[in-house]
């Protein structure tokens, strides 16, 4: 009784120590990454600006950001739970006997393809709800920035109704992810009953043993030990390869857009009949991007003192 005691005072003091370090490092992600984007929002060359709204910036910095930061908390989840449940495999094949365990493996082995199929569905609804949300919180500041205009011209229900239709949009494809969801979590919660009732039934009925005290109560335990990660798991999937993997996209992203050119001064002093600026057949523009393109041909030499 003192041992099993100790243990558990033992993780649970364990467990609060790794948390305490996984909150600190994940909020110190949060913190670099928005000191990262704000910097890059600074750099950005005019063509660039004009594809990434304030809004989309906005929802960037507050909503992915956060998002990657509960994605830190279970990255270790990713080794952890297969180590928890080979243990508990191992152990359950010690009881039991290969086949009853191999048994309830192949069930959760033959539903990783649907598991895998509902992944890809959540991904593809997660990138669309955060397009809708980005063109909402863009109208949304456009609205707050120019208030009194809007007052003045009595606009309210206009673009009241303006933000109403791209919400309605946003929330028709959160209730059809909601859906998804469901369905995703309702059968990774079933797999574990149906992993433990196929496992027993072979034990009993295929190979013809005695359930047992014995052997039933440990079996279960195990089992129920062997259920805790297939149940974790799907939390974990949701947290990194369809919420945290697109947020870590749009991110990657925007930081491989172009930078603005910044402007250094070289060279030494020049003579006064001396030419500094010398082109020919050049063409021009303002900023990359079709729509900001002006281009030229032209021919010209340039002194010091004289204006192009």
């Amino acid at each position: 009784a003192f041992g099993i005691g100790f243990c558990a005072l033992f993780d649970f003091l364990s467990f609060s120590h790794y948390n305490m370090f996984v909150m600190k490092s994940a909020w110190r992600l949060r913190q670099a990454l928005v000191g990262i984007l704000f910097s890059k929002v600074t750099k950005l060359s005019q063509g660039t600006k004009s594809s990434y709204s304030q809004g989309k910036i906005t929802n960037m910095m507050s909503s992915d950001v956060d998002r990657l930061r509960m994605s830190v908390r279970r990255v270790n989840d990713l080794w952890l739970i297969p180590m928890r449940f080979c243990l508990a495999l191992y152990f359950v094949v010690a009881i039991l006997g290969w086949v009853p365990a191999l048994s309830g493996l192949g069930v959760m082995i033959v539903l990783i393809p649907i598991t895998k199929k509902f992944v890809k569905k959540l991904r593809k609804y997660q990138k669309e709800i955060l397009k809708y949300t980005d063109k909402r919180v863009k109208i949304t500041q456009e609205v707050m920035s120019g208030i009194r205009i809007i007052k003045l011209m009595a606009w309210e229900k206009s673009f009241y109704d303006k933000i109403g239709v791209v919400r309605n949009e946003e929330i028709q494809k959160i209730r059809v992810q909601a859906i998804y969801r469901a369905l995703y979590f309702s059968l990774s919660m079933s797999v574990p009953i149906i992993t433990v009732t196929l496992t027993l039934a072979v034990y009993t009925i295929v190979e013809g043993h005695r359930l047992t005290a014995s052997t039933a109560f440990p079996a279960l335990s195990l089992i129920n030990t062997l259920r805790e990660p297939l149940q974790q798991l799907p939390e974990v999937l949701m947290a990194l390869l369809v919420e945290g993997r697109v947020s870590l996209d749009r991110m990657n992203a925007f930081m491989n857009e172009e930078d603005i050119a910044l402007y250094v001064e070289r060279g030494q002093a020049v003579q006064k009949d001396e030419r500094v600026i010398d082109f020919r057949g050049g063409s021009f523009r303002w900023a990359p991007g079709p729509k900001s393109v002006w281009a030229a041909t032209a021919r010209s030499a340039q002194r010091p003192g004289s204006a192009a």
